[in-house]
């Protein structure tokens, strides 16, 4: 006995609408990890600078770091906004290709 999932390759319209829905549903769990990973990044982030800006004499290493964390931090949100234009992109040809596959399966496969 096969403990796989069957794949519907009867038709292609069916399995337009059935791969759209699918990287629809991946699309959006990764806008949720994209949000989620920068934020642990940026909540990380600030707590480091303002342990090092406590210090009332920084030395040279310290300001280096903080300028690296703050390279970093613009670095993260920059990288954000980019993946989540590409992740819309895909999310958007994901919905049209859900819209036309279900249609063309129930407008011309279905009636026969």
């Amino acid at each position: 006995m096969e403990d796989r999932i069957p794949i519907p390759t009867d038709n292609i319209f069916k399995f337009y609408a059935l791969f759209g829905l699918l990287l629809f549903v991946f699309c959006s769990g990764s806008i949720i990890y994209v949000y989620h990973s920068t934020n642990e990044l940026v909540f990380q982030v600030a707590i480091e600078l303002e342990t090092i800006q406590q210090n009332q004499n920084p030395s040279p290493v310290d300001k280096l770091k903080m300028d690296v964390l703050m390279k970093r931090l613009d670095i993260a949100i920059n990288d954000r906004k980019y993946e989540c234009i590409v992740i819309g992109f895909f999310q958007g040809v994901s919905v049209l290709l859900m819209f036309y596959g279900f249609r063309k399966w129930h407008k011309e496969v279905q009636p026969v």
